[in-house]
């Protein structure tokens, strides 16, 4: 256990309305002013080592409680390395102390999944977060493992299965990167900014895929005919000519003060949110269309209202982790902590719903289950009824 803590430069900083006759300074649009001394800590372990996450040991530090204007409230800063800027990420205020008492400031630098869809710099750093991202992810990673593992046992090589299983790998390579998103080393972290950045837009790439097979078939006028090398060139070549762009133009954009993704310096972070919006609009037009196809067949007809609504919420649960619709909460809902909750527990949690509907309860991959188990039994008796026979010839002789 370390016996000091690390950070470089914190403050109180009192943060109030703009006021055209205030010379303070700025931050996110609003004028601000210190509200307390600045401290420079470094916190170290016995063997010299600088330690700069605190995810299992948030620091606490007290200042006295500077005297509040009219509209103004509190906020826990820190500085930049290069001291060129403050920021309040992973820093928040004790809420739960008394009025005018000590102002606590609580320090974690946690990243939770909430994070690559943050449109500008927000506080969402919070330890539950951080433990539902881990715990979902490390559910994900698995169910997504053994549904290849699946597909590859019982040779599900179609062009439904091979979709899927694409899916699933960029969706599962996607969520092992993403735990190291606050790796240190400088290089070591545009390198993981860069390569979740093409994973995940892979993944966007083929759950836009898996909308266009389901449009597909589910319009038998539609005549253009799928084929394997185009839907692999599609699947990852837009992301890698998207990420190869993005590097040419603005390769030390690919990271954050805080974490390796990346920056809001001039809207970079839209490289990826665009693509993402675009696909998840697109997927939602989709499964609106599924779903008026799906209403107009003759078996739901004749069906009262409440079944078909039954069947259309059936259709949509299958559905939604494939075309990634959950995904729009982080535009929509953005900085609002029940719904940062939500997207981060149905997101971190997405690899278990694919597992789920495309291979649990996956009608063709239970048909192929149950033929092993068939010809295991058969194989079985065959050679229970072998070895009966040997036995009665050798009894007889």
């Amino acid at each position: 256990m370390p016996k000091h803590l690390y950070l470089t430069v914190i403050a109180v900083v009192s943060v109030y309305t703009p006021d055209a006759n205030s010379p303070a300074p700025k931050s996110n649009g609003k004028q601000v002013r210190f509200g307390s001394p600045i401290l420079d800590i470094e916190v170290v372990t016995e063997d010299g080592e600088k330690l700069t996450n605190f995810s299992s040991s948030p620091i606490k530090l007290a200042f006295p409680a500077p005297e509040v204007r009219e509209r103004e409230f509190h906020v826990c800063s820190y500085q930049s390395k290069d001291g060129s800027s403050w920021y309040t990420d992973g820093c928040r205020v004790n809420i739960t102390a008394s009025p005018g008492s000590d102002v606590t400031c609580i320090c974690d630098h946690l990243t939770s999944f909430a994070v690559l869809m943050q449109l500008q710099e927000v506080n969402c750093d919070d330890f539950l977060l951080d433990l539902l991202t881990k715990i979902g992810l490390s559910i994900s990673i698995a169910c997504l493992a053994i549904t290849l593992l699946v597909y590859a046992f019982y040779r599900m090589n179609n062009m439904r299965f091979i979709t899927h299983a694409n899916l699933a790998f960029s969706l599962m390579t996607s969520h092992i990167i993403f735990f190291f998103i606050d790796t240190e080393d400088k290089k070591g972290c545009t390198a993981v900014a860069i390569l979740l950045h093409f994973f995940l837009l892979a993944a966007f790439t083929w759950m836009a895929l898996e909308g266009a097979f389901l449009y597909i078939k589910a319009s038998p006028t539609f005549r253009w005919k799928i084929r394997l090398p185009v839907w692999l060139l599609i699947g990852w070549g837009c992301p890698l000519v998207i990420v190869g762009v993005s590097m040419v133009a603005r390769l030390h954009d690919y990271i954050r003060h805080t974490s390796c993704w990346l920056s809001f310096e001039d809207g970079f972070i839209w490289s990826f949110l665009a693509p993402v919006l675009l696909i998840i609009t697109g997927n939602t037009l989709v499964l609106i269309r599924l779903l008026v196809v799906f209403m107009s067949l003759k078996t739901n007809q004749d069906k009262t209202e409440r079944m078909k609504m039954k069947a259309g919420l059936r259709l949509i649960i299958i559905l939604e982790p494939l075309l990634g619709l959950p995904w729009i909460f982080g535009f929509v809902f953005a900085g609002n902590i029940f719904f940062t909750y939500f997207f981060v527990i149905f997101n971190s949690l997405q690899g278990l719903f694919v597992f789920l509907s495309q291979c649990v309860f996956d009608k063709e991959v239970r048909q192929k289950f149950n033929q092993k188990s068939s010809k295991v039994q058969n194989l079985s008796i065959t050679q229970d009824s072998t070895k009966a026979t040997v036995a009665t010839k050798v009894s007889g002789i």
